[in-house]
């Protein structure tokens, strides 16, 4: 975790974060922190309102499901990488 500020400037592939406003384990704001820090010139921050911690198996599941296919879909230039 401490090197990883000074990673994410090297990150320049899409980038598409969730954030689970009501998560008690790890702050919304550190996905801004990550998204605001990243590399990337496409990324975009979206806010679950209706899920937890683990949002991607709690209410907004489809939802995550949903948007991540869509953002994929417009952005598949052949340049994504997957870490």
């Amino acid at each position: 975790m401490e090197r990883t500020p000074d990673l994410l400037p090297s990150i320049k592939t899409p980038v598409l974060g969730f954030k689970s406003v009501e998560d008690h384990v790890v702050p919304a704001e550190c996905t801004d922190f990550i998204l605001e820090k990243i590399g990337s010139v496409k990324k975009k921050a979206i806010s679950l309102y209706n899920s937890y911690h683990v949002a991607s198996m709690d209410n907004d599941k489809e939802k995550i499901v949903n948007i991540t296919h869509q953002y994929i879909q417009q952005n598949q230039a052949g340049s994504l990488s997957f870490v």
